[in-house]
């Protein structure tokens, strides 16, 4: 499942190196912050393309009673619980 964890440590490795390499010189800035940005749009981009895999899931599992093979019954039906 995605976690978003991941993302959280792999930016806080990239500001470090960006801290580092900022202190090193400004060819090694100006690559980790490119690195950065190709991160940040990447996670971006992975993050809607799961939410939107999710949404569409959950709309055919309430539409048509069916969930699709990849997401157990279980998990679409408790994506909205009652408070």
């Amino acid at each position: 499942m995605f976690s978003l964890m991941s993302p959280v440590v792999t930016l806080l490795v990239l500001a470090v190196l960006a801290v580092l390499a900022i202190v090193a010189n400004v060819v090694g800035a100006l690559t980790v912050v490119a690195v950065l940005v190709i991160a940040l749009l990447v996670i971006a981009l992975l993050g809607g393309t799961l939410s939107g895999i999710f949404t569409v899931a959950l709309y055919r599992s309430a539409t048509t009673g069916d969930a699709a093979p990849s997401f157990p019954m279980d998990t679409l039906n408790n994506a909205f619980r009652v408070k």
